[in-house]
């Protein structure tokens, strides 16, 4: 992990050198008719989409480094249920979501506008799409794989067989396979399949978490959770730069903790990205998939986008509820708290009606 984020640290500094000549190499290219669509564009995007792909091209030696070749090296499985999974995730967080907007409305911590741009409900569908989808391939596929491994002792690799089989691992010779089954924290698990039930195992958090056996799940989670609602607010200041020099990317460092929200904000928008990203984790560990957490992820984007297109906040209530961060879609206060539990609540009903089965 040590390395990763100095990996991590090496691209950003990369960007930061190298976003204000692609800036001018852009602008000299404009200026002559080619990619006109980009003018206007402001350095802070340059700036976030360099250091995006620099960060990612970073990351590709250290990813092969490790062994990594398929999904099974990153404890991930083909999912049978894989729409079931992703419908059901949808429709209950946007219910959960819906019913979280009536209480604010109940309250008065919002009102409804008078005119609502429905057209942008369009953009608003493949946003969520697309951010949930990059999102969890990034943080739930990628970098708790990666996780996973780097909590697993003795270098042990988790690897995920097809439906019908149990996980298997990569153990020393010495080490017996109780031993090596027991790394991650994995418990039976019965599951509905076209034509039958099959058995397997895949990894718990929450229920086996607590136990000696499902430590190591519990760390990779609360770690990677952590980064994840760390991230959301290392975004650029969206000021315009009038004059961009080659120190323009380190200023833009800068300026992301000179516009981070007020504290109280910043400590409940913390709280509701942190715990959100342990739902997610625990649905990617449950499943051994990432279909259910994409579900549930863009299910939560459209229902917060949505909810701020048809209204504006008007009297903000913390501890209860308060503005939103991170574009709107990150709800501060104790209710969104409460409104994750009922989403994990269901997500627990949702894994016995299956086990059942």
């Amino acid at each position: 992990m040590k390395k990763l984020f100095v990996t991590l640290l090496a691209a950003i500094l990369v960007a930061c050198l190298i976003s204000p000549w692609i800036y001018w190499g852009m602008e000299w290219l404009i200026a002559r008719g080619v990619f006109t669509s980009l003018e206007g564009f402001p350095f802070h995007r340059y700036w976030s989409r360099v250091t995006q792909i620099t960060a990612i091209v970073f990351c590709l030696p250290f990813i092969f480094k490790l062994g990594i070749r398929s999904m099974d090296d990153v404890a991930l499985k083909r999912n049978a249920y894989a729409w079931h999974d992703l419908i059901f995730g949808v429709t209950a967080t946007i219910a959960v979501a819906a019913a979280l907007g009536a209480v604010y409305l109940a309250l008065g911590i919002v009102e409804m506008r008078h005119e609502i741009a429905w057209p942008k409900l369009v953009k608003i569908f493949f946003t969520a799409s697309a951010v949930s989808c990059l999102e969890e391939v990034i943080f739930r596929g990628v970098l708790l794989g990666l996780a996973l491994r780097a909590f697993t002792p003795l270098g042990r690799s988790p690897s995920i067989n097809s439906v019908g089989h149990r996980p298997t691992y990569t153990p020393p010779i010495t080490t017996s396979p109780e031993r090596a089954q027991s790394t991650l924290g994995l418990r039976p698990f019965r599951a509905c399949v076209p034509g039958g039930t099959y058995e397997g195992r895949c990894p718990s958090l929450l229920i086996e978490g607590l136990r000696p056996n499902g430590l190591n799940a519990w760390k990779a989670a609360i770690a990677v959770s952590l980064t994840f609602a760390a991230v959301h607010f290392l975004k650029p200041a969206k000021s315009q730069t009038e004059h961009v020099t080659w120190l323009s990317g380190f200023e833009q460092v800068g300026a992301i903790f000179a516009h981070m929200p007020p504290p109280e904000l910043l400590f409940w928008g913390f709280c509701t990205l942190f715990f959100a990203g342990m739902l997610f984790a625990f649905v990617r560990l449950k499943t051994a998939s990432l279909w259910l957490a994409i579900g549930i992820h863009g299910g939560w984007i459209m229902a917060q986008q949505t909810f701020n297109l048809i209204t504006r906040t008007s009297s903000p209530r913390l501890p209860w509820g308060g503005e939103s961060l991170a574009s709107g879609v990150v709800p501060t206060g104790l209710l969104p708290l409460l409104a994750l539990a009922l989403v994990t609540a269901v997500m627990a009903w949702y894994f016995g009606v299956r086990t059942a089965k």
